[in-house]
């Protein structure tokens, strides 16, 4: 199960690689609460897969 381990690294390098190129015109409470969107959304969008398979 090596492999999920290093997608999962690789998408979080990726996501603090985009986050750090806001570095200098976003403070991170900002950062954080574009997180939480993008995490309520996922699950959203889970929520509707499972929705669609009934």
């Amino acid at each position: 199960m090596k492999y999920v381990g290093d997608i999962a690294q690789n998408l979080t390098d990726e996501l603090l690689e985009v986050i750090h190129r806001y570095d200098e015109t976003l403070v991170v409470s900002t950062v954080l609460g574009c997180l939480e969107i993008i995490k309520a959304q996922l699950i959203a969008d889970h929520t509707e897969d499972e929705d669609d398979d009934d």
